[in-house]
């Protein structure tokens, strides 16, 4: 009777959080990283468009990590998206891909604009209306 199995207490885990809120933790995280102020563009603009790209993929429901540019763009194009400009979101991923891609010069202030846009976009999508 000792030797038996003994019952183990149900853990239930937390709700997962809610995308808005984990993207916006990642990307207090990169601002915490102070990558710019280093000279790491490139890294801190693959790692802006990661967070962007995964939070627009959960909410919008297709994989925005596995989507080129292009894909991603007419993915997006073929959803509501409420208030998330397309235009706005566009520019984002051509100078994202630009610093990623192409190797082009950025500076401190352009990875400034480029935070703000990606805090803008989490906040104007659907799950981050009320964030």
């Amino acid at each position: 009777w000792r030797n038996r199995p003994k019952a183990q207490p149900s853990i239930v885990p937390p709700p997962p959080l809610d995308p808005a809120v984990r993207a916006r933790q990642r990307l207090n995280n990169l601002e915490a990283e102070n990558l710019p102020q280093q000279g790491r563009y490139q890294e801190f603009f693959f790692q802006l468009s990661e967070i962007v790209r995964s939070y627009w993929g959960e909410v919008f429901f297709f994989d925005a990590l596995e989507c080129t540019s292009a894909e991603l763009m007419e993915a997006l194009r073929r959803r509501p998206t409420g208030s998330l400009s397309i235009e706005q979101v566009e520019k984002f991923i051509d100078a994202s891909d630009l610093v990623k891609f192409a190797r082009a010069q950025s500076t401190p202030a352009e990875c400034h604009a480029a935070f703000q846009a990606a805090a803008s976009f989490i906040v104007s999508s659907p799950a981050g209306h009320d964030v």
